[in-house]
């Protein structure tokens, strides 16, 4: 505002934006001065932030300036200029929390990087044999066994289920199958342990390797006579009426499993039908495949649990011989 024909308002913007421009930041002095002279700005602590305040100049077009005057009620323009005042970052008042404790004593332990490696997960006693329960499984790797310091006994997790070895090197490590594992795709994992700190603690995951998979094949139970097997076969089962063969296993069949018979007759090998008992509503040892439409024979018996086919009996010319019923 001022006399239009001394340019009073021109001139007044000038030296306003010179202002400005020669300084674009509220200084400390200036901000602690009005702290100490305004009352109830008493104690702030505003000239301490980190961040002061910048005036940067902005332009708006005829239409933002025309918006931003019709706000001013009962007013009429006049030259003006716009700016931008960037924000104060403003800190708790939460007290400053007391220095971190000084170390008294440190404890450094250096070991080199050995991380055990499973390459293969076979049975011990033949390893082009299936592996079955409660049988003894060899790992096959790399920097199996523990190195200096020991933590404790190399472990073994089957499935999530820690068993001990039997004998352990840097290469081999024969472990038993522990009980509770369910049929079909396991899992094997080498974990090292180690003793840290003072007075030493166990980690019992200090080196463990990453997991290898296997495959858990079930077993027919054998019978209440020398050589033979659990399977019998029953008539009149479901409906309509047909036969049907049960057969117990070892391990149980969990719930949710697949659980498939396969029938292979001897007099024609290549002859081998599939009978699903589908998904399984409980555990349970003991499964009844309906097997409608089956031609009168001997067949070879063989149960598929979500992939794991049961062994065969094999003869010393190597021809399955066994489980087997009649029909």
């Amino acid at each position: 505002y001022g006399d239009e024909t001394q340019l009073e308002q021109q001139r007044l913007l000038g030296a306003v934006a010179l202002a400005l421009h020669a300084q674009p930041v509220l200084p400390r002095d200036l901000i602690q001065h009005v702290q100490s002279s305004t009352t109830f700005l008493a104690g702030a602590d505003l000239a301490q932030q980190s961040e002061l305040v910048r005036v940067t100049p902005t332009n708006f077009s005829l239409e933002e300036l025309s918006k931003l005057w019709s706000f001013l009620l009962k007013i009429d323009y006049v030259l003006s200029a716009a700016y931008v005042a960037s924000v104060v970052l403003i800190e708790t008042d939460d007290p400053v929390p007391p220095p971190a404790l000084p170390v008294q004593t440190m404890n450094i332990l250096a070991l080199p990087f050995r991380e055990p490696v499973i390459t293969q997960v076979v049975a011990a006693a033949d390893a082009g044999a299936p592996i079955v329960p409660v049988s003894a499984v060899a790992l096959i790797g790399r920097n199996l066994n523990a190195p200096p310091p020991p933590g404790g006994a190399t472990q073994v997790l089957f499935g999530g289920i820690a068993q001990s070895p039997t004998t352990v090197s840097s290469s081999r490590i024969v472990a038993t199958l522990p009980v509770g594992l369910a049929a079909g795709p396991q899992t094997a994992q080498v974990v090292q342990p180690l003793l840290l700190g003072d007075p030493p603690v166990p980690h019992p995951a200090g080196f463990p390797s990453g997991v290898a998979a296997f495959v858990l094949h079930p077993v027919i139970r054998p019978g209440a006579l020398p050589g033979s097997f659990a399977i019998t076969v029953e008539s009149g089962v479901g409906s309509p009426p047909g036969d049907a063969v049960v057969v117990t296993l070892d391990p149980a069949v969990r719930t949710g499993q697949n659980a498939v018979l396969q029938l292979i007759a001897l007099a024609e090998p290549t002859t081998r039908p599939l009978f699903n008992a589908g998904a399984i509503t409980a555990d349970t040892n003991t499964i009844a495949f309906a097997v409608p439409g089956v031609a009168p024979g001997a067949y070879l018996v063989r149960v598929i649990v979500d992939g794991a086919e049961s062994p065969l009996v094999l003869d010393p010319s190597g021809v399955p011989i066994a489980p087997s019923i009649t029909l």
